[in-house]
């Protein structure tokens, strides 16, 4: 007890493990937490008291809570402390409903305490709690908004945000990342969220492969996920209003090119987790990355000028002694001569700008870490100082980055504009 330090993260872990020891209700937890501050802090009032009427749990940390209470009865900081308890168990996890009112709307004490989880040390504490909260706090997706009682902006950012830090823990599981996709508001964001379960999806196979005896069941439910994502998104009933909107315009181009992808991913989801396969080949390394970069596009491409040139030297052999138009043989060659330059330029340009934007993310990570650094460092007089700074770098970053990413799009741009300004001047290109 002489080294517990009572403070918000401290509380929430009592919270926590009350919560999973006692299996009660939210409102059982804000009664119990309730009662024992009016309890053991008000003046006359004693754990002993509080014991005997509530049980006395094994959590050490439920216990380190209740002697702090007991120890801090008639002092300065019981004020701080009632606040704090109060704050958790009656206004974030389970609200107290007024006298005169039917609901209570905690919005805006959910905001205060995601921003106030954000900064605790103990990351697997904050995935237990983003679960918690989860399941109590009526979390509900942005495409109920079509149906019943439309939900208010401000509470649909905060269901983003804790689907968001579940996918971003380092305990996400593939479910937290999938759940992502029902607040996709972007064909780019949805066609992410999809290549992060894919990838997910390898890592959670490849562990339960390695097993003597992987279950099949969990081989099943793993392999289900691709599949899933994707035809959530091609039912479109479930996605946000905005995703909704923008997809269902088939007769643009951008959203033609992202069904196309889309069906690229739902062939692999088909042919690449199939369980039969997956399980009657026993290769635990079938699995291979199917991001295919731009450097392997070009080089295959390369390599099939390559091939290209081989194979025209040897028709120019067989069809020596016959009459061939020596300008048509030129033609052919300065055309597939300049497929080459442009797709070694190419390879070259995209290279320069995956080693740019790898450049921006290894810096920002760096300044986050020495920001980090310097917080944890701090006092409560520049705290607040060493935060504002580190916000500051990170959106020097961040503008950074937004810069690059406009640069990569207008060189897409370019090359889809030089793409269709040859293919109008009557040439036969590789698509690259």
């Amino acid at each position: 007890m002489a080294d517990f330090k009572f403070d918000l993260e401290n509380f929430v872990r009592a919270y926590i493990d009350l919560n999973n020891e006692s299996k009660m209700y939210a409102d059982e937890h804000r009664n119990y937490w309730g009662y024992a501050v009016q309890k053991i802090l008000n003046p006359g009032g004693s754990l002993e008291s509080f014991f005997q009427e509530y049980r006395k749990f094994n959590s050490k940390s439920v216990n380190d809570v209740l002697n702090y209470l007991d120890a801090a009865r008639g002092k300065k900081e019981s004020v701080d402390v009632a606040n704090t308890i109060k704050f958790v168990a009656e206004q974030v996890f389970c609200p107290k409903m007024g006298s005169y009112s039917n609901s209570y709307d905690n919005t805006s004490y959910l905001q205060m305490f995601l921003n106030r989880l954000n900064q605790f040390k103990d990351k697997d504490l904050v995935y237990d709690v983003l679960k918690l909260l989860k399941a109590t706090v009526d979390y509900k997706h942005p495409s109920t908004n079509k149906y019943g009682v439309p939900i208010p902006e401000k509470r649909l950012r905060v269901n983003k945000d804790i689907a968001t830090m579940l996918a971003n823990n380092y305990n996400a599981t593939m479910d937290d990342i999938a759940e992502m996709i029902y607040f996709a508001e972007t064909p780019d964001a949805a066609l992410k969220i999809i290549n992060d379960v894919f990838a997910k999806t390898d890592e959670d196979l490849e562990a339960e492969l390695n097993k003597d005896v992987p279950g099949t069941d969990a081989v099943g439910y793993i392999l289900s996920k691709p599949k899933f994502v994707v035809r959530t998104v091609l039912d479109v009933s479930d996605l946000s209003p905005e995703l909704s909107r923008q997809i269902s315009a088939k007769d643009s181009g951008p959203i033609k090119e992202f069904y196309k992808q889309l069906a690229q991913w739902e062939k692999i989801a088909k042919d690449k987790y199939d369980f039969d396969k997956v399980i009657g080949s026993g290769d635990t390394q079938y699995v291979t990355n199917y991001e295919d970069t731009l450097e392997e596009q070009n080089i295959r491409l390369i390599n099939q000028i390559e091939k290209m040139t081989a194979e025209m030297e040897s028709l120019k052999k067989q069809m020596d002694g016959l009459e061939q138009s020596r300008d048509q043989y030129k033609e052919n060659y300065e055309r597939e001569k300049g497929i080459r330059e442009r797709a070694e330029k190419r390879h070259v340009e995209d290279k320069n700008l995956m080693d740019q934007d790898l450049k921006i993310a290894t810096d920002a990570l760096r300044a986050l870490d020495t920001g980090v650094e310097k917080i944890d460092k701090a006092n409560a007089f520049t705290r607040g100082k060493q935060i504002i700074e580190v916000k500051a770098v990170l959106e020097k970053y961040k503008q950074d980055k937004l810069k690059h990413d406009s640069v990569v799009a207008e060189v897409k741009s370019r090359r889809n504009a030089e793409k269709m300004a040859r293919h109008l001047g009557g040439q036969v290109t590789i698509e690259i």
